[in-house]
């Protein structure tokens, strides 16, 4: 089938105009009403949490396959952007619960991230990078992912107290190379080190998620307030005989 020039030009402007919808998305950051002052505030009250001398490494969630090279729409693991704000994958956070001196310098954070890349940028969205998760999320500092415990210094897991973090399990290969990575490097760091804190992420967490802020607590209500919008216009919308699915479209 041959396409004319006219046509192929209209094909075109439609695939820019979707790359710039999903770059748009990419870089609307906050549109949840949580600034980034909120997720450093409960980074903070995170550190606070851990055992004395310990560290936390918390893992995004990993890029899922749908079928042949189409993924599901990703969603960051809840903790993490609970800690972050940060929707990319291939991403870790480390923070320390005592300031660490690490290459002449004082951290309490480092967030791990992938590179820039504009070619895959066009099809999945703009990536922050480095730069980006400092300027826009507030993060202290920010490396790629390739040095994950490497940068700004070799960063020994055996010098703490504890080794606090969320086993993610198996992960499937494919866009999470990044992960595989890092996660790969945690599991050579924490033989070094018998007081691996798994359960005590899972009680750092749930302690600080139970208690909702003020803020969250507005994004609660405005949540109850659409769904019940949403069951409202579902229950007008029912007629005898109709089907579920014209039910599903009213709400």
């Amino acid at each position: 089938m041959r396409i004319n020039g006219k046509k192929m030009k209209k094909i075109t402007l439609w695939l820019l105009l979707i790359g710039f919808v999903i770059s748009a998305r990419a870089q609307s950051y906050f549109d949840d009403g949580l600034p980034a002052s909120f997720h450093k505030e409960r980074r903070e009250a995170a550190r606070a949490a851990l055992p004395e001398h310990a560290v936390m490494i918390v893992f995004t969630n990993p890029v899922k396959n749908r079928s042949n090279d189409t993924e599901f729409a990703y969603r960051p693991d809840s903790d993490f952007y609970y800690l972050t704000g940060f929707r990319e994958p291939n991403a870790a956070l480390v923070l320390f619960q005592q300031p660490q001196q690490i290459g002449g310098k004082t951290y309490t954070e480092l967030l791990y991230v992938q590179r820039r890349d504009p070619a895959r940028e066009q099809w999945e969205g703009t990536r922050l990078g480095v730069e980006g998760v400092q300027e826009k999320l507030g993060i202290e500092a920010a490396f790629l992912y390739e040095t994950f415990l490497q940068e700004p210094g070799p960063i020994d897991l055996g010098s703490f107290s504890q080794v606090v973090y969320k086993d993610l399990g198996p992960i499937e290969p494919g866009h999470n190379k990044g992960l595989i990575a890092m996660t790969s490097k945690l599991k050579e760091g924490v033989q070094e080190n018998p007081f691996v804190g798994q359960r005590t992420f899972q009680q750092v967490m749930s302690g600080l998620r139970e208690v909702k802020t003020a803020e969250e607590l507005t994004l609660l209500r405005k949540a109850i307030a659409i769904s019940g919008e949403g069951h409202r216009a579902a229950i007008k919308s029912i007629k005898q005989g109709s089907a579920s699915g014209r039910i599903q479209g009213c709400a």
